[in-house]
């Protein structure tokens, strides 16, 4: 076995190590924020009287399939396709059904 010892490093090395992951993990976070954030341009419904007169005769049905399925059409006879939605849906799957791309 060796005996071999390394030095240990500077502050100053240290702290420019630090530095450097500090760096890089936020530029990583920013990108996956934009990323997200680009693709979801307009992700709400806003409660405007007529959507929530919508969602009440909806929530009147008895049966919790209906109740669902009404929401599910006022949701989006409302919200505009986003062009990321475009993009996302025009990936494909390979022909022999594996989700590799």
């Amino acid at each position: 076995m060796s005996s071999k010892r390394f030095p240990a490093p500077s502050l100053r090395e240290r702290l420019a190590c630090a530095a450097g992951a500090l760096l890089t993990t936020t530029a990583v976070l920013a990108a996956l924020l934009g990323a997200f954030h680009q693709l979801s341009a307009d992700p709400w419904l806003l409660p405007t009287p007529e959507v929530l007169e919508l969602a009440a005769q909806c929530q009147a049905r008895p049966e919790r399939v209906a109740r669902e399925a009404c929401l599910h059409q006022v949701v989006a006879s409302r919200v505009k396709p986003g062009a990321g939605d475009a993009r996302l849906a025009r990936r494909e799957l390979p022909a022999d059904g594996s989700t590799r791309p």
